[in-house]
């Protein structure tokens, strides 16, 4: 086979293969339980509350009213788009255990946060208590969300 045809022939094979890796990447059948129709993983909302959460933490520890508003608000927004997005995941009601497993944290938290901010951390507490036991009722207690005191963002969290 002379070089011309050896090089047509492997960009050939790898358009195929890059083809065949695409539409596997794209395809919308959920092909494990715990993906939804549309494709989407809970753990990918999940990562997202718990980064906004981190972030609260530690806007409440820096003393920061304005952050910590700020995170609260990304929290508020977070949560809202779990209880549309996922009412059932993995054979859990997730909506409704989101809703009834942080809505009572959730709300003294945000009245803590923005009109007696004193108050925050000890609310802050009892929402990571909320998440808690929310990863418990669907048989993640392994998954155990603490406060941390520890920055890993290039974020200055002070005022």
């Amino acid at each position: 086979m002379n070089r011309k045809k050896l090089v047509v022939l492997t960009i050939a094979a790898s358009a195929a293969l890059n083809a065949v890796l695409l539409w596997h990447a794209f395809d919308s059948t959920p092909a494990r339980a715990d993906v939804t129709a549309q494709g989407e993983e809970l753990s990918v909302y999940m990562g997202r509350l718990q980064r906004h959460t981190h972030k609260l933490g530690l806007s409440i520890d820096a003393g920061n009213q304005d952050l910590a508003k700020f995170y609260m608000t990304e929290i508020g927004e977070t949560v809202d788009m779990i209880t549309k997005r996922f009412p059932e995941y993995d054979k859990f009601q997730i909506a409704a255990l989101t809703t009834a497993m942080l809505a009572p944290y959730t709300g003294p938290l945000k009245t803590a946060v923005e009109t007696n901010f004193a108050g925050a951390s000890a609310a802050y507490d009892k929402f990571l208590t909320g998440c808690n036991g929310c990863h418990a009722a669907t048989q993640h207690q392994f998954v155990k969300v603490m406060r941390s005191k520890t920055n890993a963002y290039a974020q200055d969290f002070s005022k």
